[in-house]
């Protein structure tokens, strides 16, 4: 075997190498800064395999910064008790930092392989984060008599159940001043883009082109006007597949949020469904934000999401009424931090729905927006700004 570089990608990632290792081992030596039940628990089927077939494993496992998740030191902690597993912990006080990443597998036939590089056992190591690793034939060299010198040097004894006690108040401690310090820079990161904002509302104003306040303003307005009347022709006229398609395009260029062309055909042949769900949108101008969302999602159509149930629900009433994208929600969270970060069909609730179109209108009457539509062109020319000057 070759050296091979291993990168965290969507065809090749740590977690399936690690997975194809453990197949043949009979020994493991794990060495990681840190340890989360999110990578634990990618691995946690071929590693049980691998100790119910009698495979010897060993864990190394720093606890500087307290970052190392104490639930998954007790998962592997009860394996000691099951399997010829035997797991240690460092913690230098401060002093230096256990920073290894290695995964050393030996089979049978005395053929070892290391995994070297930046992945820690942690769901971002193993897939979600950019890590970079090399798989390495191990001939000659072998870890393990590298471990137990650093461990007998550093006078370390195998993990008990009285360490992961006292470990576990250290790390609470050290997570709520972790929160104080992220509410902190939210907070003060929050008051900053405020003032960005209400900065480059006086920009926004003063620019007379067709990305000025007025001209979007104006064409925002004539959007919402053209997709009112477009639903309404939706929701009074009976139509067949293709001229339900025809007038889906013609509704979908007054939105921010274009239809994925993929689910057009399929919702487009349940013409009767997205008759109700549309005319559901135009009687919820008067309801709550919540209401209004929830009236929708009993009349929900597959392939039609929180994107054009949101812009339908605008376009009906855009001061009541907010458009809830990624981007919409990025930029709402950059002045109100604590909206929830994903906008994904099952994590959009009515109640969800009905803070973020609070939080928009708050935002709007401290800037003195007389909707929603203008909040959201003032957000994404700001995010845009930012770009640019980043570049």
């Amino acid at each position: 075997m070759e050296a091979q570089l291993i990168w965290n990608t969507d065809d090749e990632e740590h977690e399936k190498i690690l997975r194809k290792l453990f197949r043949q081992a009979v020994r493991l030596e794990c060495a990681v800064a840190f340890l989360k039940s999110s990578g634990l628990n990618r691995l946690r089927t071929p590693l049980l395999a691998f100790l119910k077939r009698g495979g010897v494993a060993r864990f190394v496992v720093g606890l500087d910064f307290a970052l190392t998740d104490p639930d998954a030191l007790q998962q592997l902690l009860d394996w000691t008790n099951k399997f010829n597993l035997t797991l240690y912990c460092i913690d230098n006080g401060g002093s230096c930092t256990f920073h290894p990443k290695v995964y050393q597998f030996e089979t049978a036939a005395k053929r070892r392989s290391a995994l070297v590089g930046s992945a820690n056992l942690t769901a971002g190591g193993l897939g979600d984060n950019y890590e970079c690793s090399v798989l390495l034939p191990c001939k000659e060299q072998d870890i393990s008599p590298l471990l137990t010198s650093t461990l007998e040097a550093l006078k370390a004894t195998p993990f008990k159940k009285a360490d992961l006690a006292q470990y576990r108040k250290k790390h609470a401690i050290a997570r709520r001043a972790r929160d104080r310090q992220s509410a902190i820079i939210e907070e003060l990161t929050a008051e900053q883009t405020q003032n960005d904002l209400a900065k480059e509302l006086v920009l926004f104003r003063a620019d007379s082109s067709n990305l000025g306040y007025a001209a979007q303003a104006k064409w925002r307005a004539r959007s919402a006007r053209d997709a009112r009347r477009a639903m309404r022709l939706i929701a009074s006229q009976p139509s067949s597949p293709s001229a339900l398609y025809k007038r889906m395009a013609s509704l979908s260029s007054c939105f921010h949020s274009r239809i994925p062309m993929f689910y057009a055909p399929s919702i487009s042949r349940r013409p009767q469904a997205f008759r109700k769900l549309v005319q559901a949108a135009l009687n919820a101008a008067s309801l709550s934000p919540s209401d209004a969302y929830r009236a929708l999602e009993a009349n929900a159509v597959p392939g039609v999401g929180p994107n054009w149930l949101t812009e339908m629900l605008h376009a009906v009433n855009p001061r009541r009424f907010a458009v809830l994208n990624a981007n919409s929600n990025d930029g709402l969270r950059s002045v109100r931090p604590k909206l929830p970060k994903s906008t994904g069909r099952k994590s959009v609730t009515p109640e969800r729905y009905e803070v973020f179109c609070i939080a928009a209108r708050d935002v709007a009457n401290e800037l003195g927006l007389p909707d929603l539509g203008q909040l959201d062109a003032l957000l994404s020319r700001l995010f845009f700004s930012k770009q640019a000057a980043s570049r």
